[in-house]
């Protein structure tokens, strides 16, 4: 059930959670330089610098439950983007300790809505038989991030440049510009099109995701083939619906006057 279009889509999205991680792995390794760097004497000011990104991450998942209930997954996805691209491009151009903490509270922006938006659009396009594997890709991409980070930061460290840290923190932004093309590659969850009354989108998605195997092609819309489609989908899962809340999905749906509003979808 697994087609190299949805593999794709995950692995990209999945892309968010790498930033995660690397965001989070990177400071330790360019502090010490930035205190050297503007001849920082008092430790709340480092304090506050790395602190920034936990006050953002906490704003970013309210943020992220906001916009992919109002806007879809994938437009979160892009401001989870330009999170993770600004950012970094503050840090790495700052003249002033208050800048670093400006662009770390920016970043925290992006952790937060990469925490609260990527592992429910991937669970949302998952067959339910791999659901659990392919959220874990998510997981695995931001172990991978950590890991990253401080290994970069160490080859750029030997360089012996007193502003090799701008290097350190600015380099997630070219990440951030890749995952910034969220909105257009990627599909949007079918979950939240059909909250939005917007069947035929769904099931087209539907017929990417699930590699034409259960919807139909040439028939259109019909309630056997949504209804099939999207159990096949949502099995056993349940849907956002807001900040911090999720409901299931009802395992039916139908074709005719009984297609659901998005009210009934997610009651």
């Amino acid at each position: 059930m697994l087609s190299s279009t949805l593999l794709f889509v995950v692995a990209y999205a999945a892309l968010g959670g790498f930033l995660f991680g690397y965001d989070l792995g990177l400071i330790g390794g360019a502090l010490l330089q930035i205190q050297r760097y503007f001849h920082v004497r008092a430790s709340i000011t480092l304090e506050l610098i790395v602190g920034a990104a936990k006050l953002g991450a906490a704003a970013g998942t309210f943020l992220g439950g906001a916009a992919m209930a109002r806007y879809g997954r994938r437009r979160a996805l892009g401001l989870n983007a330009a999170a993770f691209t600004v950012g970094p491009l503050v840090m790495a151009a700052a003249a002033a300790p208050w800048q670093l903490m400006l662009g770390r509270f920016i970043v925290g922006l992006g952790i937060g809505v990469s925490a609260t938006v990527t592992p429910a659009y991937i669970a949302e396009l998952a067959p339910a038989g791999i659901r659990g594997s392919l959220v874990q890709m998510y997981e695995v991409m931001l172990c991978i991030g950590m890991l990253s980070a401080p290994l970069v930061d160490w080859a750029l460290s030997t360089t012996g440049s007193s502003g090799a840290w701008r290097l350190m923190v600015g380099l997630p932004a070219v990440a951030g510009l890749a995952l910034a093309a969220a909105p257009v590659v990627l599909p949007e969850s079918p979950r939240w099109l059909v909250t939005r009354n917007r069947l035929d989108e769904a099931l087209e998605v539907l017929q990417v995701v699930l590699a034409g195997k259960a919807a139909s092609s040439s028939g259109g819309i019909s309630g056997l083939s949504l209804s099939g489609a999207f159990r096949a989908l949502t099995a056993g899962s349940a849907t956002a619906t807001g900040v911090g809340g999720y409901q299931r999905v009802p395992g039916k749906v139908s074709g005719g006057e009984d297609q659901p509003s998005g009210e009934q979808v997610t009651s």
